[in-house]
């Protein structure tokens, strides 16, 4: 009777090994990829594991923990602590995966992505400089500033997809949004660009339409050549149609390149924390920058409707 009692005990003990084994199974850290939107409440997650077949759908109890899942959409890339690696379904902890980059590789990109913006140009047959020259041979303000803008931003776009690409595989292509500074910012260089083109236009026909001379009068003098081409000189950003010096214009080319540097600091320092979110916003520019860039455009526009033909 005893020796039959301890053999079902030793059989019993023998059954409850697996269960005390999957008890004793401790969690484990593995990478996933969000494949379908969190639960309304955070409760629950569907991800794919790289070495399981199927999509595993893990939940968790913890309220903070709802909090982190709730930000997360389909796409991201995640580091995750479950209870198990075969058959995950409690969900420990969570977080984006962050990959570090280092200052060299994150100024690397921007400044390869604005060589091969300036290389398309120049292969399709335009010089980059030529773009940014006025009529009269000299470096036009208005399209400095939007060309310049255009390209820092261009190229900043360029440097963080490509860096996506390259550390976080071809699934990061794309999935980069504009702020909305960022994006009043661009559309103000480009009105004023637009501005400035229709303003100097109608100043010029109404001035030929002024010399237009009578009929049977005597033609005017000739004019006066204008500057070739290798005349333009920087000092042109900051001088009015007549060669002075010019605070209006001074003020809106200081302010740009001031905007323009700040922001491509702030966007190297974005670089070099690449997180694996499916989708991110590029760096912005702050509400100050944004007005004090808008007054130097608006500024700019205002002095060049006001001033004489040949002196705005």
């Amino acid at each position: 009777m005893v020796r039959a009692y301890l053999f079902l005990t030793f059989v019993a003990a023998l059954s409850l090994l697996p269960c005390l084994s999957a008890s004793a199974q401790e969690p484990v850290r593995l990478e996933a990829t969000v494949t379908g939107a969190p639960a309304a409440d955070g409760a629950s997650i569907q991800l794919r594991f790289k070495d399981l077949e199927n999509d595993s759908v893990v939940t968790t109890s913890d309220a903070s923990l709802r909090q982190v899942v709730k930000q997360l959409s389909a796409g991201d890339q995640v580091v995750v602590t479950v209870n198990d690696s075969k058959n995950p379904e409690n969900l420990q902890s969570a977080f984006v995966k962050h990959i570090k980059i280092s200052p060299f590789s994150a100024i690397a990109s921007v400044v390869l992505s604005a060589g091969a913006i300036l290389l398309l140009v120049r292969m399709l047959g335009a010089r980059p400089l030529g773009l940014v020259k006025g009529e009269d041979g000299r470096f036009s303000k208005s399209k400095i500033q939007m060309g310049l803008w255009f390209l820092v931003v261009f190229s900043t776009y360029l440097g963080i997809t490509a860096l996506r690409v390259w550390y976080l595989g071809g699934g990061f292509f794309g999935g980069v949004n504009i702020p909305t500074n960022l994006l009043l910012l661009t559309g103000l260089s480009a009105f004023t660009f637009g501005a400035a083109k229709a303003v100097t236009s109608q100043k010029m026909d109404n001035a030929a339409v002024a010399a237009a001379p009578a009929p049977g009068a005597v033609g005017p003098a000739p004019a006066t050549p204008k500057p070739k081409a290798e005349d333009a000189k920087m000092s042109d950003l900051f001088k009015n149609d007549g060669g002075d010096f010019d605070l209006g214009d001074t003020q809106m080319m200081v302010i740009t390149f001031i905007v323009v540097m700040l922001f491509i600091g702030s966007s190297v320092v974005f670089l070099q924390d690449l997180t694996a979110h499916a989708t991110i916003t590029m760096p912005d520019v702050d509400t100050t920058l944004l007005s004090i860039f808008g007054l130097g455009q608006g500024a700019y526009l205002f002095k060049k409707v006001a001033s004489k033909p040949g002196d705005g």
